[in-house]
């Protein structure tokens, strides 16, 4: 579809109505395929395969082959030889804040941890155990989560100035 600019027209009676505004609501529906979420699949999501969003343009691909139920794949604590470049480039103390969060996180236990830490799974396993210790987790947690976040910010700083000191000097 295209010409879609004239939702943010000055049409202040319909603004919530605008073809735009119902493409967004639409989003959320796309979800529903995910195995992960309790969402109920609608006519939407078993038609559409996604939206993509432009500037006066918006884009509906319709393919029903490509709109099945999306699960989760886990490799259940088999290990392979691949290896992992998505923090190859962290400092000692952005990859010590993210050895403890992996850490401390054992609220959630994966398959890998649960079988190296038998005991640990079997405790998380009571309702009540896992309640309290996300009492204590959780805030811990999202203080180390920032601090990476700091990091990453600092590092994208750090880049930033590489690339423009690097035109300049052009």
């Amino acid at each position: 579809m295209e010409d879609t600019q004239t939702s943010f027209m000055k049409f202040e009676s319909f603004k919530k109505f605008t073809f735009v505004n119902i493409l967004k609501s639409k989003i959320d529906l796309l979800y529903s395929r995910s195995s992960d979420l309790d969402l109920e699949e609608n006519l939407f999501s078993s038609c559409i395969h996604s939206i993509q969003f432009f500037e006066s343009i918006v884009v509906l691909h319709i393919d029903r082959t490509k709109c099945h139920l999306n699960t989760r794949i886990e490799n259940y604590g088999i290990k392979t030889q691949a290896e992992d470049f998505r923090y190859q480039n962290d400092g000692i103390i952005q990859s010590f804040f993210r050895q403890i969060y992996v850490f401390i996180s054992i609220d959630y236990l994966s398959q890998d941890r649960q079988l190296r830490h038998p005991l640990l799974a079997k405790w998380m396993n009571f309702h009540i155990s896992r309640q309290i210790a996300r009492i204590v987790i959780i805030p811990i947690r999202a203080v180390i989560y920032w601090c990476i976040k700091l990091c990453n910010l600092l590092n994208l700083k750090r880049v930033i100035n590489i690339i423009e000191s690097s035109y300049s000097a052009k």
